[in-house]
């Protein structure tokens, strides 16, 4: 087992604070009980008892997401064991990011008798406030103590011995709540800012849409969508509607495994190499299909993640790459749709895919079919292709 004592050449997250000298410093199994959960076999898959259970993928930056919970079979031992508590701390114990492993959150009984898999850490308190915890472990992953600490090649293990000898301070009760009260308004206060944020950006998305009809001559996209009144034209040429999967091939992205990815090899594209492409990529060393290639110029659209930050419509303008899961690579049927059309058509309707999409924890994604069978205004290619009025 690695040693996680702080020295003077290998200082720990809290050796960079000064804390007050009324403060103790303990360990995490000193101040709680640290399990980890039950591995997963398919002899349990099926059985006399399922029982739903937290997976690492059900914890993340944003808190739980509890819309895709699965079951496995656990007898009353086990359960006794297993099962999770109002107050329970639960702590992603692998990712295939040093940034994500040991994202935590609070269980709250959302499941009645829930358990948990072994990729996931429980931490019971005994002497400390759970909201007090929560907080101490998100520092330990924002500063990136915890990455620091995890083991593994391609996928990180924080490892529950490891995670339970790890520094912790330890204030008063009466100064934990404190905190802790003190934290929820700030909390309240970025939440507040972050709706606000959201809805600047969705006005962008309107005043997008409106300019992209003006601009394409057409009636309002988002008028369109949410009216049944909006089927006059403002172009004298005619106008039809015609399915995306009608007037394109839209083919998805690979699932990379974390375990393929390589420091040479084809680039692969996530969303965010979409959003910012100065972003380092991955690289897969392997032998790569055809239909998951791109090339410059290509179409894409991101369809997964968050959706006012995430969702939208991408013209590849690097290198001959890998694509992955989560975009759409879209190649239009030039004798109905053109592809500059098509691109901002698809950013116009941006709205309308985020009411589409499913999801929970701030995290959503579009479903293919539904991304296909969504309709778009088609006027004639010679007028799709008509330079916008300056």
């Amino acid at each position: 087992m690695a040693n996680t004592s702080p020295t003077a050449d290998r200082p720990d997250a809290l050796s960079t604070l000064s804390l007050p000298g009324s403060w103790g410093i303990a360990t995490v199994d000193v101040v709680g009980q640290v399990c980890l959960g039950r591995q997963l076999s398919p002899k349990y898959r099926e059985g006399t008892n399922p029982t739903p259970y937290i997976r690492a993928a059900n914890i993340t930056v944003n808190g739980l997401v509890l819309d895709d919970v699965q079951a496995m079979d656990f007898d009353e031992i086990e359960i006794e064991k297993y099962s999770l508590h109002d107050g329970d701390v639960l702590l992603a114990e692998a990712s295939g990011s040093a940034k994500h492993v040991g994202r935590c959150a609070i269980w709250r009984n959302q499941i009645q008798t829930c358990c948990f898999q072994n990729t996931v850490i429980r931490f019971r308190s005994r002497s400390v406030r759970p909201e007090f915890s929560a907080l101490v472990f998100h520092y330990y992953l924002d500063t990136g103590e915890f990455g620091r600490i995890a083991r593994g090649v391609g996928i990180l293990h924080l490892g529950a011995a490891r995670f339970a000898k790890m520094r912790f301070p330890v204030p008063s009760l009466a100064e934990q709540d404190a905190i802790g009260n003190r934290t929820k308004l700030l909390f309240g206060k970025l939440e507040r800012a972050e709706k606000r944020v959201v809805n600047a950006i969705n006005n962008l998305h309107s005043q997008y849409a409106i300019a992209v009809s003006e601009h394409l001559r057409l009636p309002n996209i988002y008028a369109h969508v949410y009216s049944s009144n909006s089927e006059t034209t403002i172009h004298a040429d005619p106008v039809a509607t015609s399915a995306i999967g009608d007037v394109s091939v839209v083919t998805n992205g690979r699932a990379f495994k974390t375990s393929e990815w390589s420091t040479s090899g084809t680039p692969i594209v996530r969303i965010q190499n979409l959003k910012d492409t100065a972003l380092p990529f991955n690289y897969f060393p392997g032998r790569l299909e055809d239909h998951f290639r791109i090339k410059r110029g290509d179409l894409l659209f991101a369809w997964s993640g968050t959706p006012e930050t995430s969702f939208g419509a991408h013209v590849w303008e690097g290198e001959d790459a890998a694509l992955n899961q989560h975009i759409f690579r879209i190649r239009p049927n030039p004798t109905l749709v053109d592809k500059a059309y098509l691109y901002h058509a698809l950013n116009g309707l941006r709205k309308l895919f985020i009411g589409l999409a499913r999801g929970g924890g701030g995290l959503a994604h579009l479903s293919k079919s539904d991304f296909l069978a969504t309709k778009l205004w088609l006027p004639t290619i010679a007028v799709q292709q008509e330079p916008c009025a300056p």
